[in-house]
């Protein structure tokens, strides 16, 4: 598999996810911590928001930058993944 059809898959998978539509309640059993965009805001820089459902961030309190997705309705952020290859 190339490295496109890896990416197109990814995005696939993640736009899936982010049109399930969960409650704030299902997507923290499922993925973890959940925050509005207030709350993100709070936590983490947003840096780019142009790959929807993917947002990438840098988190506030250490520096270090990853990915957070993004679910329209209602609108949440959740999944937080460090990159492995970003700098600090």
């Amino acid at each position: 598999m190339s490295m496109n059809e890896k990416i197109r898959a990814a995005e696939a998978v993640a736009k899936k996810i982010a049109a399930e539509n969960l409650s704030r309640g299902e997507l923290e059993q499922k993925h973890g911590e959940v925050w509005t965009r207030a709350e993100l805001e709070e936590r983490f820089a947003v840096l780019f928001e142009g790959l929807w459902p993917i947002i990438v961030v840098r988190r506030l309190s250490d520096g270090a930058r990853g990915v957070v997705m993004n679910q329209e309705r209602p609108n949440l952020y959740f999944g937080f993944f460090q990159s492995p290859t970003a700098r600090q």
